[in-house]
């Protein structure tokens, strides 16, 4: 017998594709390798 029924707290709203346009820039180098320090952080 359920105890309790799960629900949305609101109805999810309808989001806007590009409203964020200009709002950060994506650097030219982004794809670029991580410096060896930094990558052997991520490998320990």
């Amino acid at each position: 017998k359920p105890v309790a029924r799960l629900v949305p707290v609101q109805h999810p709203q309808r989001r806007e594709l590009g409203r964020d346009v200009g709002v950060f820039e994506v650097p030219d180098d982004f794809d670029a390798p991580l410096p060896p320090q930094l990558e052997r952080a991520f490998e320990a």
